[in-house]
């Protein structure tokens, strides 16, 4: 529904600079032929004919301008029409996967599951064909809020502060645009460490 409002509003746009461009025109010819008519000054004439050329010529770049910017508009609204509807789908798509990783089934359960690793396979070939790409996050990885959302803090001996311990859930993209971040567990600073070790001694100490 908004994609249409956001349709029908360039649309409206266009016609309106469509409309004062040949206002212009008409008015630039106009004005051109009054003022050869009222001066006789070659002079003037020519002086004044620059000008309207200027006003003219400004109002055809402008409107080319506008030409070429609704066209991207018209490109990100084809792109980016069906995002809504993707964002819906992937929690689905997440608990379809925690599903599928499920250890400890029974070998009937492991037979149904080829079936559904299928489906799956499937369906994330839709999703790419529409522009999905998965964000891949690995254990390590350097956390960019660009594409990361901090879902919490643990600390690590294997990593640096600023990494990434582990991914909760996935990231995706739409294109080139964010659809999802992946959350994600960081490695806490250590001077988040530090205090929480002089506050366990400090309680220690008010028990003795």
């Amino acid at each position: 529904m908004n994609e249409e409002k956001d349709l029908e509003n360039i649309i409206k746009d266009a016609n309106k600079i469509v409309k004062d461009a040949s206002k212009e025109a008409k008015e630039f010819v106009e004005d051109l032929s009054d003022t050869i008519k009222s001066k006789k000054n070659k002079k003037d004439v020519e002086k004044d004919t620059e000008s309207f050329e200027d006003k003219y010529l400004k109002s055809l770049a402008e409107m080319e301008n506008f030409r070429k910017r609704m066209e991207e508009e018209r490109i990100d609204l084809y792109k980016f029409s069906s995002s809504s509807l993707i964002q819906e789908i992937l929690p689905t798509l997440d608990m379809f996967e925690m599903a599928l990783n499920s250890k400890n089934v029974s070998n009937e359960i492991k037979n149904w599951l080829v079936g559904f690793k299928m489906i799956l396979k499937n369906f994330k070939m839709a999703l790419e064909s529409q522009g999905v790409k998965e964000i891949i996050t690995k254990p390590g990885d350097k956390f960019n809020s660009d594409f990361h959302h901090a879902l919490g803090e643990e600390e690590s001996n294997e990593f640096k502060e600023g990494r990434i311990i582990k991914a909760k859930s996935k990231g995706y993209l739409l294109h080139d645009r964010l659809l999802r971040p992946a959350a994600v567990i960081v490695v806490k600073k250590k001077e988040e460490i530090k205090e929480e070790i002089k506050i366990d001694k400090k309680k220690g100490e008010n028990h003795e």
